[in-house]
């Protein structure tokens, strides 16, 4: 193998171990959200400490693709923005 291919799997790997991460991450953040909910209410409502941290621990997993949806929203609004200087 020369080195542009293990530059290339080396970076393939970066992002798959990046991504399996992330998605542990999150589900023991949402595990943790579902086990310290409190018997007979919707997740959203009675917020536990615990919960918190759960919904802590799902933002940080999601950090990694916050960009992705920044893009897209600004993106958007950029062109929305040009549009309207033109009409």
């Amino acid at each position: 193998m020369n080195n542009a291919t293990k530059t290339l799997l080396s970076g393939m790997a970066t992002f798959a171990a990046v991504g399996l991460f992330c998605f542990i991450l999150f589900l023991i953040g949402y595990a943790m959200i579902v086990q310290f909910n409190k018997p007979g209410t919707p997740l959203s409502k009675e917020i536990q400490p615990m919960q918190y941290f759960g919904i802590l621990i799902c933002i940080l997993a999601l950090l990694p693709f916050l960009q992705y949806f920044l893009i897209g929203v600004l993106l958007e609004a950029g062109e929305q923005a040009f549009s309207s200087l033109f009409e």
